[in-house]
């Protein structure tokens, strides 16, 4: 079963091994990975802020046809003593992926859109933790968040979350200005919302997640045709 997990990046890196790994004792790098004794460092494309981590462990190696869409695949062994867990680089653990059991395992990496915003410290709101469990229930195929679909609450949270930084953004061409977070929280309640047709849905979904681009509206169009026609 696949984890997903928002990872909090830290000069464009995260880990994977046991808690205590010294992981700036890298003894080999890739352009993806690195490796040490008990850990495994990933390099992402932003240097600070949260990145979407999808861990699968596996019996044996995955299907090649399913990494053809990736733009960067490599692959190390390590060997543990203790519970594997996703940490940053001061060490701080996840606390919602369930640790892998010690023991040496091959990991395989693949990564696709680490030039998109490369370099950039994204201070998004999705790695916020109530609002990173919500996003993670929808990725495994959890129930919906009532209080996100009603949106109301879940705005009233946003506003008083000292965290967020709501902002006024240009949004679409020819459209008013609008405050980008309510329009992302609008994205998940129109995406989950069980009482209109799939397709409604999806298309009120994709309306909400254009307004929360604003003028960047067109990564989001180039991410839709690579997720899901490019599969085709």
């Amino acid at each position: 079963m696949t984890q997903w997990e928002l990872v909090r990046v830290d000069h464009h890196q995260f880990a994977l091994g046991e808690p205590g790994a010294d992981t700036l004792n890298a003894v080999a790098e890739g352009t993806l990975i690195e490796v040490g004794p008990g850990f495994v460092s990933f390099y992402t494309g932003i240097t600070y802020g949260p990145a979407r981590l999808a861990l699968d462990l596996l019996e044996h190696a995955p299907d090649t046809e399913a990494t053809q869409e990736w733009e960067v695949i490599e692959e190390a062994t390590i060997t543990t003593t203790s519970d594997i867990v996703v940490t940053t680089l001061d060490g701080t653990e996840s606390t919602t992926l369930t640790p892998i059991p010690a023991g040496r395992y091959v990991v395989r990496a693949h990564t696709r859109g680490r030039d998109t915003r490369y370099g950039e410290d994204v201070t998004g709101m999705a790695h916020i933790d109530w609002l990173r469990d919500v996003l993670t229930d929808m990725d495994a195929g959890n129930p919906v968040n009532d209080d996100f679909i009603a949106n109301f609450a879940a705005r009233n949270r946003l506003d008083q979350d000292p965290r967020i930084t709501r902002r006024i953004v240009s949004g679409l061409p020819a459209h008013r200005e609008l405050v980008q977070q309510y329009e992302a929280l609008a994205t998940y309640s129109r995406s989950m919302y069980t009482e209109a047709e799939p397709l409604e849905s999806a298309i009120e979904a994709f309306w909400h997640a254009a307004k929360t681009y604003g003028m960047d509206y067109p990564e989001l169009i180039d991410a839709a045709c690579r997720d899901f026609f490019d599969k085709q």
